[in-house]
């Protein structure tokens, strides 16, 4: 799977990898995976890692749309959500995906519907360290992001 996910349901964070190509398909599939996992979903940090090798070539502009709308969808299975209310820290090691991503947040700047913050770095450390994690979270968090051997 070109997207991977971890939950860390103790200190409120979802870690997701990203590696290879990833399509429009993928990310849908995440979040509905998400939303499923954890109830909680609305309010937990998100720590990005788009790896060296990740492509999000196939994303467009359309298809971040769709990606927005779907994580901002205010009623699942009939229930009505909170406002979502999370920080979301993007790593990316590639200039294109950094312009693909610098797109999405820019499209959350006018949803005054929800209140998530998104903020991209260069280095692991610098966003582990603006999501306030310690030391331990973020032991475990370069295990989840080691490439495969």
């Amino acid at each position: 799977m070109p997207v991977n996910v971890h939950f860390d349901e103790n200190d409120a964070l979802i870690v997701l990898v990203y590696r290879g190509v990833v399509t429009p398909e993928n990310i849908l599939a995440v979040i509905s995976d998400m939303r499923i996992r954890s109830a909680s979903v609305d309010k937990m940090d998100r720590f990005h890692y788009l790896d060296v090798d990740a492509d999000l070539s196939q994303i467009d502009f359309k298809n971040l749309m769709v990606v927005k709308d779907s994580v901002s969808e205010n009623v699942i299975n009939g229930e009505k959500r909170s406002q979502l209310s999370f920080r979301s820290a993007f790593v990316v090691e590639s200039v294109i995906n950094h312009g693909i991503i610098k797109l999405y947040t820019a499209l959350w700047e006018s949803d005054l519907d929800n209140d998530p913050t998104f903020k991209l770095f260069e280095a692991k450390a610098e966003a582990l360290k603006w999501l306030n994690k310690d030391d331990v979270v973020t032991a475990r968090i370069e295990k989840w992001i080691r490439p495969p051997d």
